[in-house]
């Protein structure tokens, strides 16, 4: 989330993808990956907030 003038609230900044699958590998085994990815311009006094 950002706050700041110009989001006087919390706004979400940053979305994940998440996908599972069956490999196909001796045993079958699951495989899952998570995908994440963000920019921000901060300005002096800017907070940013993980959750």
């Amino acid at each position: 989330s950002r706050f700041s003038r110009e989001y006087p609230r919390d706004v979400p900044l940053l979305r994940a993808a998440r996908s599972v699958c069956r490999g196909g590998g001796p045993g079958g085994l699951w495989v899952e990956s998570l995908y994440q990815g963000a920019v921000f311009q901060l300005r002096r006094g800017d907070q940013l907030a993980a959750t």
